[in-house]
């Protein structure tokens, strides 16, 4: 009563209303997927051993300007210093050199037995024709005398018909026996003389068949003392080969930022020897996506890429068409010259804008913020004539902090971030 009482007097006040302040993200504008790139540097390179051994010698100092091929370290096979790969390449050059001094006695030596074997065949033809016209002359002397055999042989047969008064027989049979044996010795002469002759018979074909051996066997060993040139070069070439790993050299102009051996160290193959730097040095950020946000990523706004100092802008460079990493793509932010940090290897976040702006609204990407998720249902609130409308939506794949909504949104929809309104509260967007 005493309430009441005192309350008689008092003008009723209207309680104002709360208009809550948020956040806003209009569909239309490409969402941003946060994620990680790796640091890729061309120019700077860590030199390792491509051999065992000991370490010799160094040549360069940390801070040191090298030229391209120039000796960083030198290793030996030993501890006194003892190199085997350059023994064996001495040796081959050795092999190479006595071999490049004879190889043209060589040749001179293989041209020479070609002439001979052709002039051999030569004087066997010469010979040949020789035997042929000796062949004539003794087929004359053989008639010659066969004439006389027949003459003396009907005058011995008719003094054996008739008589032989004053004894002329014993002789005439003398005679007749000489000039049988000459018959006999010239039809001998004739027979050797024809076979000799004879371009079919084996004398002749011996003799070119041994021509054509013999030059054939000359060509085979032209080709012998060829390749065996090519090969010792080859040889000699492998030993230098075998011999530079134990002088690990700079593959470019640069500077020695760090040398990781001493002298005395025994290393491996795979062992760093140093770390060079080269003055023309490029970075590259490499993000390895899923297909759809590589195919959806957007070149017209930039990803953010947040380095240990600095945040830069940047779009990318190129984006690969195939998978490169598995079912990864690749997506690719070259970093402005003047840039050293971060280093080879390490890891960045990105903040990378699916799709396009502008877009139709068709399976755009919300914040995960902004869904209120059920057991039934996803729900967002939009801003519509200042007032939070709950709107029911579909929701699809989840990319970093965005979600692709499938149903439910469309172009120009304002969704409100902040999670502290309800259906019906008075809202007014935070520029």
């Amino acid at each position: 009563l005493g309430s009441l009482i005192s309350n008689l007097n008092k003008k009723s006040t209207s309680k104002p209303e709360v208009i809550k302040a948020v956040r806003i993200y209009t569909i239309g504008k490409s969402p941003t997927v946060s994620l990680e790139a790796q640091i890729e540097k061309k120019g700077v390179i860590k030199i390792v051993a491509q051999g065992s051994g000991i370490v010799q010698t160094i040549h360069v100092s940390e801070g040191d300007t090298v030229r391209q091929g120039q000796y960083l370290v030198s290793l030996s096979t030993n501890y006194q210093g003892g190199n085997a790969p350059a023994l064996q390449a001495q040796l081959a050059g050795a092999q190479l050199q006595n071999l490049n001094d004879t190889y043209d006695t060589q040749k001179d030596i293989i041209s020479k037995q070609r002439d001979i074997a052709t002039a051999s065949a030569e004087n066997t033809d010469q010979l040949r024709q020789i035997s042929q016209k000796s062949l004539d002359d003794t087929k004359g002397l053989l008639e010659l005398n066969q004439n006389l055999l027949d003459s003396l042989n009907t005058s011995i047969a008719q003094l054996e018909q008739n008589g032989d008064p004053q004894n002329q027989l014993p002789t005439l049979q003398a005679q007749q026996a000489q000039l049988q044996s000459g018959v006999d010795q010239l039809h001998n002469s004739v027979r050797t003389l024809e076979y000799q002759t004879d371009t079919n018979n084996p004398p002749t074909l011996l003799a070119t068949t041994q021509k054509d051996i013999t030059l054939e066997q000359l060509d085979i060993q032209e080709k012998a003392l060829d390749l065996n040139k090519k090969v010792s070069s080859l040889q000699y070439n492998l030993a230098l080969v075998q011999e530079s790993l134990m002088h690990p050299a700079a593959p470019f102009a640069g500077t020695v930022e760090r040398i990781n051996v001493q002298v005395g160290e025994n290393v491996s193959s795979g062992t760093v020897i140093a770390t060079l730097a080269s003055s023309d040095q490029t970075t590259t950020a490499v993000v390895r996506a899923p297909e759809k946000i590589a195919s959806q990523i957007s070149r017209v706004q930039p990803s953010i890429l947040h380095l240990p100092d600095r945040s830069i802008s940047l779009t990318p460079s190129y984006v690969s068409t195939v998978a490169t990493d598995g079912q990864l793509y690749s997506i690719l932010y070259t970093l402005p010259s003047g840039i050293t940090s971060p280093t080879d290897g390490e890891y960045i976040s990105v903040d990378v804008p699916v799709g396009v702006a502008m877009t139709n609204g068709l399976d755009p990407y919300v914040p995960l913020d902004s869904v209120f998720e059920s057991q039934n249902e996803s729900t967002v609130f939009l801003l519509q004539n200042d007032k939070a409308v709950a709107r029911k939506v579909q929701l699809a794949d989840v990319y970093g902090q965005y979600v692709s909504v499938v149903q439910g949104l469309h172009d120009g929809d304002q969704i409100i971030l902040d999670r502290n309104v309800v259906a019906g509260d008075r809202v007014k967007p935070i520029h």
